[in-house]
Order: C-alpha cells, then sequence, then structure tokens
C-alpha cells in the first residue's frame, strides 16, 4: 500500500498527490484478503494507470478475488481480477500488436 500526504500526518485538511503514468508488467501474488488490488486515488485521480499481466491468486482455495477503485483511470490487458475502472480494448490491440 502507498499512501502520499503533503504535510503532517495530522493535517485535517491532506493535500493531494497526482499520480500518473504508472505501469504494473508481470506481477504476480497471492492474497488471503478478498479484495486483492486496490486502486485509491484521490479526487484529483491516478491517470494512465497501467497494468498489465498481473495475477493475483488467493491463498484460500475458492475464495472470491475482488478489485476496488476509486478516482483511478488507465488501461489494463491480461489481469486478474478485472480491475473495473481500467478498460483493456484499445489497450490490448495496442499492446498485443507491439
Amino acid at each position: 500500500m502507498q499512501a502520499y500526504t503533503h504535510g503532517k500526518t495530522d493535517d485535517p485538511q491532506p493535500k493531494a498527490v497526482a499520480v500518473s503514468d504508472v505501469t504494473f508488467t508481470g506481477v504476480r501474488g497471492t492474497s488471503s484478503d478478498e479484495q486483492v488490488i486496490t486502486l485509491d486515488c484521490a479526487a484529483i485521480g491516478c491517470n494512465n494507470i497501467r497494468m498489465v499481466q498481473v495475477a493475483i491468486t488467493s491463498s484460500v482455495a475458492g475464495k472470491r478475488r475482488t478489485a476496488f477503485c476509486s478516482n483511478a483511470h488507465g488501461t489494463s490487458v491480461s489481469t486478474a481480477p478485472a480491475v473495473p475502472c481500467l478498460s483493456g480494448r484499445a489497450f490490448a490491440r495496442k499492446f498485443l500488436t507491439h
């Protein structure tokens, strides 16, 4: 987990940091939690987030896996579980043809 703030940690009005152009490629792992991917961005948003061949499995046989997004935008291809805020169609074509 990464959380970005500006100023003191007890600041009643934390400042947002713009996050963009981040790519996760070839990430594999396990999780005991149901929510295995979290993209939780401030209102300013996280833009151009890319996930390529990311696979997070459950360490508990048969346990459901989910992804959560808030204010995140980007694309994904070959990612499990599916990340609802990241589209895959245009990026998949670009990724698979280059």
